[in-house]
């Protein structure tokens, strides 16, 4: 029992952290996007 709700939090916590992962490489390639748009404006 204890376990399985130590592992479901090692799940959950690693599941946000890709998550965060994922959404910090998102932010990043957008603000280069940004400054690509900008250098041709």
């Amino acid at each position: 029992m204890l376990f399985m709700a130590f592992s479901s939090t090692y799940v959950l916590q690693l599941g946000l952290l890709s998550c965060a992962q994922d959404w910090h490489s998102a932010l990043t390639s957008f603000q280069l996007f940004n400054a690509m748009c900008d250098r041709y404006e």
